[in-house]
């Protein structure tokens, strides 16, 4: 893990890093004018200068399959950070060309970019096209969120959830509910949605769900 001291209270950040990693760190002074970035007449060409701290992973020249995981602590002390990275309650679910999925399990949160026009299943949801998905199991309802946020898709992404609801507690226009059982099965129209989110909700029985997703 990783910590930067902020200047001001509340300005701390920490990184998390889930599997062992190389990290390079640089510190410097920076310079120059807003002048530079906003030529404008307004804009002030007085010199200012500032310390910065720069950390990247370097995956080498032309690199092939690289990849690279890291949890975004804003706001945390070193100690905080510290406590996170010694029982951080994430999983790196998949980091591949076809998704990427982490899963939160204080918060029962799964959350997946899918990447292929392709049918594909990870965890419990299955998807048939590029989209953003979340879903989080809490106090018996599940909660479901959809975009494209390609914005290119002009119909529907179909998603499929392996296990039953019981019913629908509120659902956007856009997305139609197939079946509820035996697992949920849903349409959601993405055309003209510019990448904004469709969203569900569904009543569960947890016990089940749980069941049925062993």
């Amino acid at each position: 893990w990783a910590h930067l001291s902020g200047p001001v209270p509340g300005s701390d950040i920490g990184y998390y890093f889930p599997q062992l990693v190389r990290l390079n760190v640089k510190c410097e002074t920076r310079g120059g004018s807003w002048r530079e970035i906003n030529d404008r007449p307004e804009t002030q060409n007085a010199p200012v200068s500032n310390r910065y701290a720069t950390l990247w992973l370097d995956h080498g020249v032309d690199p092939t399959d690289a990849g690279y995981a890291y949890v975004l602590l804003p706001n945390k002390t070193a100690a905080e950070v510290a406590a996170y990275a010694a029982e951080p309650g994430m999983t790196v679910l998949e980091n591949s060309a076809e998704a990427q999925a982490v899963k939160a399990d204080r918060l029962g949160l799964v959350a997946v970019n899918f990447w292929r026009d392709t049918v594909k299943t990870v965890d419990r949801i299955t998807c048939d096209g590029q989209a953003s998905v979340i879903v989080r199991e809490a106090d018996g309802e599940l909660a479901l969120s959809v975009s494209d946020p390609t914005m290119n898709n002009g119909d529907t992404i179909r998603i499929d959830w392996a296990g039953p609801v019981d019913s629908v507690i509120e659902a956007d226009p856009e997305v139609a509910v197939l079946q509820l059982r035996p697992f949920l099965q849903l349409a959601v129209n993405v055309n003209g949605a510019r990448g904004s989110a469709r969203k569900a909700k569904f009543k569960i029985n947890q016990a089940r769900s749980e069941e049925d997703g062993r």
